[in-house]
């Protein structure tokens, strides 16, 4: 059985770079963490985070991400 962990960085991951998704979000409360990929060309690449998540598709958006799990 897959964890939904598992399932986010792999199943889900691999699916949305095939379909051309722009911008991927995994937000893990248990970690404490936000882990964010950009298109970049045909894949995904990680984005460098650091306090603060921001969005080109969301101008204007800034979250801390210590706020977040506050």
């Amino acid at each position: 059985m897959i964890s939904n962990r598992q399932y986010d960085r792999q199943v889900k991951y691999k699916i949305y770079e095939r379909l051309g998704v722009i911008e991927y979000w995994i937000v893990d409360r248990d970690d404490r963490s936000v882990e964010i990929y950009r298109r970049s060309g045909e894949k995904f690449a990680r984005v460098d985070l650091g306090d603060t998540v921001t969005s080109p598709l969301l101008p204007g958006f800034a979250l801390s991400v210590r706020d977040l799990f506050a």
